[in-house]
């Protein structure tokens, strides 16, 4: 499937004209599998962004893959693709040292921009604290005190004993984010459910 965008898109009282569309169809597009190219150039969507264009109309684009050679392609292009990471680090894991929760891009740096915990099955008990961290730094992405997590609930980037030293800067090149737990041997929790959104550099 081939998807043109028009050399023209008419701006009019803040709108671009026809953007919607070109964006219901690559989002169509992307939802049903099918290869997607376009004939607009990175200068032509700077452009389109230039003239008016809000973010919300590219919220209907979709993340297809986050392989590193995607990445290394969106990222030599000058485009910075949000990417989701979603990771169960069960309890063996958590006490056995660390886990990679967000992979490392030879040469990139990840931003991470916001990030979740949660414990399922009980709550956690034993330990000290549980972190996302940047590998071989430690440098924290965010953590909590097993006393602000519950059963089933989530922990985010705000509220109970949290720290949040590297969300939304630069990491190490070359690292990755990886979890684990200080303290005691973590004890009752079945594992840690972590999601992290972020962007390579």
């Amino acid at each position: 499937m081939t998807i043109v965008i028009p050399k023209r898109i008419g701006y009019a009282g803040g709108n671009l004209k026809g953007l919607d569309r070109v964006l219901d169809e690559l989002a169509a597009a992307a939802n049903n599998a099918y290869p997607v190219t376009t004939t607009a150039t990175k200068a032509e969507m700077d452009a389109l962004h230039s003239q008016g264009c809000i973010a919300a109309d590219f919220a209907k684009l979709h993340a297809i893959s986050s392989s590193a050679a995607n990445i290394d392609a969106a990222v030599s292009e000058g485009a910075a693709a949000v990417q989701v990471y979603e990771k169960v680090v069960t309890l063996t894991q958590l006490n056995a040292g660390v886990t990679a929760v967000v992979p490392a891009v030879s040469g990139k740096r990840f931003i991470a921009t916001d990030a979740w915990m949660e414990a399922v099955g009980a709550d956690p008990a034993a330990g000290t604290l549980i972190r996302l961290k940047e590998e071989t730094s430690n440098a924290v992405v965010m953590s909590h005190v097993i006393a602000d997590f519950a059963s089933n609930a989530v922990v985010g980037k705000t509220g109970g004993t949290v720290v949040v030293t590297k969300l939304g800067t630069p990491l190490t090149a070359n690292k990755a984010i990886l979890m684990d737990a200080t303290g005691n041997a973590m004890t009752t929790v079945t594992s840690i459910h972590a999601i992290v959104t972020g962007f390579y550099v």
